[in-house]
Formats: structure tokens, sequence, C-alpha cells
């Protein structure tokens, strides 16, 4: 036993109180597709606008990513009748690496988009879509 610093090795170690397990990814896809619909005043029904995203972090270590992003953009002035439209991705991130892996899952006007992720079939895509961009990652790097 040291005098200066003495220990206790009977002590147990401590439980902490309330959930400790991580949330999966379809707790988290649900959460960050609520945020989105949460935002949808910022995407206005015609013109520019700011890139409007919410971002999770990765709660699976096994998958190859750091980050996953639900974004609403405004497609390229090529695009016929771009002014109205809108794009709704999934991007999947892998940081400090430069990469990122997206998909493009709808387009379409404002209310198309807001119906989209009122889909009950997004809610069920969506981590499987998450999982597949984190293991495209995994090629490029």
């Amino acid at each position: 036993m040291n005098e200066i610093n003495p220990v206790n090795h009977t002590s147990k170690p401590q439980k902490l109180k309330g959930k400790t397990e991580m949330p999966t990814l379809e707790e988290k896809v649900s959460e960050l597709i609520t945020k989105l619909k949460n935002r949808d005043r910022e995407v206005p029904e015609y013109g520019d606008f700011r890139i409007v995203s919410e971002v999770i972090e990765n709660p699976d270590p096994k998958l190859p990513a750091t980050n996953f992003v639900l974004q609403i953009s405004k497609p390229s002035k090529n695009v016929e009748g771009h002014e109205k439209l809108r794009d709704l991705k999934a991007i999947a991130y892998n940081h400090p690496n430069p990469y990122k892996a997206e998909i493009l899952i709808a387009t379409g006007t404002k209310a198309g988009i807001l119906k989209a992720l009122n889909d009950n079939e997004l809610q069920e895509k969506l981590p499987k879509i998450l999982k597949k961009l984190a293991y495209d990652l995994e090629e490029q790097s």
C-alpha cells in the first residue's frame, strides 16, 4: 500500500443509472428525419436557398462511417424546372478522410419532398441505404 496515494482495491465499479446503451441506427434515423421535417420552413417553394441538412453520428461501430447526413438541396441550373425542384439526398462521411458517398433519394417540389419524408417506407429503407453508403466509403479508401 502506498502511503501517499492509498488505493482501496475492494471497491466495486459503480453502475450508471438510466439508459446506458447506445441508440440503434434505426432510432437515430427516425430522429434525423423528424429534425429535417421540422426545418421545412427553410425550404422555399420557388427559387434558390441554402442547403438544409441534419447530421447524426454513426451509432454502429461496425460501419465504416463517422457521420450520416440527410439534406434538401436545389438541383443544378441545367435541370429543366430547377426553380421549383428540390433534391433529397443521403450522405455518409468517414472523417478525417476527405471522401463521401451520397445517393439521391427523391426529387420533386417542396410538397413532394415533404411527402417523401413523411412516408413510412423511407423510415424503413433509410437505415439500409446509410449502411450501403458506409460500405461504399470503405471501398473508396
